[in-house]
């Protein structure tokens, strides 16, 4: 193994952990933390801030992926695929995976410009909170959720493959 294979399979597993972790912690902040200890406001403002934290992390980490992976195009030690249509089928997972995960970022954002909370992350404000943009809130939500949806199903058809190739 060389170097430029083991800052690539970091990259890889370090991006995989926190999506993981975000998915979880999101779940046990909203829905299994007693609201009540700090408020349903400032629960919730938390809640989302470190929701939205890990997000830049793992794009952060997807990008500077992507970057290396540019400009060390042979970091990876992988089986030459000799069928073209097994190829594309690797190549169309792999693009997905990468739209998917902007797609979330994406309505991410949307949705803290759109939340009913006042929402600052880092000093950039984004949202002043209220009923005003409660539909919207719901809509980009939904679109958030079907990507969460199909990032579950690109990760899992990922992870058969990587099992199968490396039968």
């Amino acid at each position: 193994m060389n170097k430029s294979y083991l800052v690539d399979r970091l990259l890889h597993w370090a991006g995989a952990f926190l999506v993981i972790i975000m998915v979880l912690n999101m779940n046990a902040q909203i829905h299994i933390t007693d609201y009540r200890l700090k408020g349903q406001i400032l629960h919730r403002q938390e809640a989302v801030s470190n929701h939205a934290l890990l997000a830049m992390i793992v794009l952060t980490l997807v990008l500077s992926r992507l970057a290396f992976n540019y400009f060390f195009p042979n970091s990876k030690v992988r089986k030459p695929i000799e069928n073209p249509t097994h190829a594309r089928f690797i190549a169309a997972v792999r693009i997905g995976l990468v739209l998917t995960l902007f797609g979330l970022v994406t309505t991410g954002f949307l949705m803290a410009a759109n939340i009913d909370i006042p929402f600052n992350l880092f000093g950039i404000h984004f949202s002043e909170g209220g009923e005003k943009n409660l539909s919207s809130y719901s809509d980009i939500q939904s679109l958030h959720h079907t990507f969460m949806t199909t990032l579950w199903w690109l990760i899992g058809i990922h992870v058969i493959g990587a099992l199968y190739a490396n039968k």
